[in-house]
């Protein structure tokens, strides 16, 4: 029996690829690290969720490489974590949800309908800095230093955020 990691999510095929894993869930890490395969499962339901498959269908399946936090509380303060997937295998397979009310169930192929015979593996490209993704930082930084100002009530341009690396 192959165990797997199935995630309920809205990410799309590219932003997953883009970001070379799905991020933003809660799980223990070291429960992640134990299993070797993640399963996207579509949850169409979320208003940003592409319409590439129906709700409940597993989408893409990945190797996982690793797992590491995020820069990302859940609403109880526990870290978020993003799984890393190293190899990918884009599949079609309907029903692949279960009753799990959680978006994050451990469970293995066969429940999930995967024949793991049939998957065709590619390596996940490189992750790269796109100039959108730097606009967006810049974007989250102004945000900080506007809170930052406004509970301090001094004027935004009285805050400076440093990073020492």
């Amino acid at each position: 029996m192959t165990q797997a990691i199935a995630l309920l999510t809205f990410e799309s095929c590219e932003l997953i690829l883009e970001q070379g894993g799905s991020r933003s869930w809660v799980a223990k890490a070291e429960r992640v690290q134990e299993y070797s395969y993640v399963v996207l499962v579509r949850n169409s339901k979320h208003p940003s969720a592409p319409h590439d498959v129906e709700h409940g269908a597993a989408f893409l399946i990945g190797r996982i490489s690793g797992v590491r936090e995020v820069d990302e509380t859940a609403a109880n303060g526990r870290p978020r974590i993003q799984i890393d997937v190293s190899e990918y295998a884009e599949v079609n397979i309907a029903d692949a949800w279960g009753k799990s009310q959680n978006p994050v169930w451990f469970t293995d192929f066969e429940t999930l309908g995967v024949d793991v015979s049939k998957l065709k593996f590619r390596s996940v490209p490189p992750r790269q800095l796109s100039a959108t993704k730097a606009i967006d930082k810049a974007a989250i930084v102004g945000k900080f230093r506007e809170r930052i100002a406004e509970l301090y009530q001094v004027p935004v341009r009285q805050i400076e955020i440093a990073i020492k690396l």
